[in-house]
């Protein structure tokens, strides 16, 4: 079964907190528009439906510490930092019960990568495909004559003959 996550991105501003979930939190943290203190942020791996249900938990446990932010991806999961500690806290009190087995920071590594992986793969997926169209077009051409073509420039044409 594929690992999910439940990840804390801490705002680089270091006023407030994301609270989300994502089977790849470094890719996660890319794609959102804000900017993030790798240093302090974490994620918790967990398997199956767990972490759905964990980020649902957390988000009711803490409603009170709720954050406003401008309407964009992942807007309304955001919470003061005051909430940083016992969100942490509570999951290290809770870990068996929870049953998440990872706790690790989200860094710059773990971005670096993920996209270094990203690029290869992007790399190979483009090379198969330039193959897979080489061969097409290797199976598909047709063999014909050369068309006759016109040698030489175009014919020049003066302002008296137009």
């Amino acid at each position: 079964m594929k690992p999910d996550f439940v990840y804390l991105l801490v705002a680089a501003d270091g006023g407030s907190f994301k609270i989300g979930r994502s089977f790849a939190p470094a890719r996660r943290a890319m794609w959102l528009p804000d900017q993030f203190d790798f240093v302090r942020s974490r994620h918790y791996r967990l398997y199956g439906r767990d972490a759905r249900r964990l980020e649902n938990a957390l988000h009711f446990l803490f409603r009170h510490s709720r954050v406003e932010r401008p309407k964009s991806d992942g807007s309304t999961e955001w919470f003061d930092i005051s909430a940083f500690g016992p969100v942490v806290g509570f999951l290290a009190e809770h870990k068996a019960l929870i049953g998440w087995d990872v706790c690790e920071p989200v860094t710059r590594q773990t971005l670096a990568d993920y996209v270094a992986t990203r690029e290869a793969l992007r790399a190979e997926v483009n090379a198969e495909r330039r193959h897979a169209y080489a061969e097409q077009v290797t199976e598909r051409a047709p063999v014909r004559p050369p068309s006759p073509q016109r040698r030489g420039p175009p014919p020049r044409r003066s302002w008296a003959t137009i």
